[in-house]
């Protein structure tokens, strides 16, 4: 599952909960009982709010992607790629990761537009 960190729920949906930060999850669900359990959650370092996804395969290793949402990082830092595709194993290892470049305006957009306004 891919958790992108978005409670429309806060605040009646007019200002939704941004947890800061996107996670591939592994839950399991009892039926019986009606509840679900994560158990396995990889955290990417971003927030990614529209786009990602996460799918368990055979190998048991997680396929996921995501983009971070104004080219920002939890750390605050500028994101170095525009999205990324990665496989990760049970134990938070990367199998392998790409990260994908091409726009630059978009990775960069942040930090234009939130610029401190005395340094204009």
């Amino acid at each position: 599952m891919f958790d992108n960190g978005y409670n429309p729920a806060h605040d009646g949906g007019l200002n939704p909960l941004q947890v800061g930060y996107t996670r591939m999850l592994a839950i399991r669900l009892d039926s019986d009982a009606e509840t679900a359990t994560i158990e396995w959650a990889h955290n990417l370092g971003y927030n990614s709010t529209i786009f990602g996804d996460a799918d368990k395969l055979p190998s048991t290793n997680v396929l996921g992607c995501g983009w971070p949402n104004g080219g920002v990082l939890n750390d605050g830092s500028i994101a170095s790629f525009d999205a990324e595709i990665l496989e990760v194993t049970e134990d938070h290892e990367d199998a392998w990761n790409m990260k994908i470049t091409g726009n630059p305006l978009a990775r960069y957009n942040h930090s234009l537009t939130h610029s401190d306004k005395n340094d204009i």
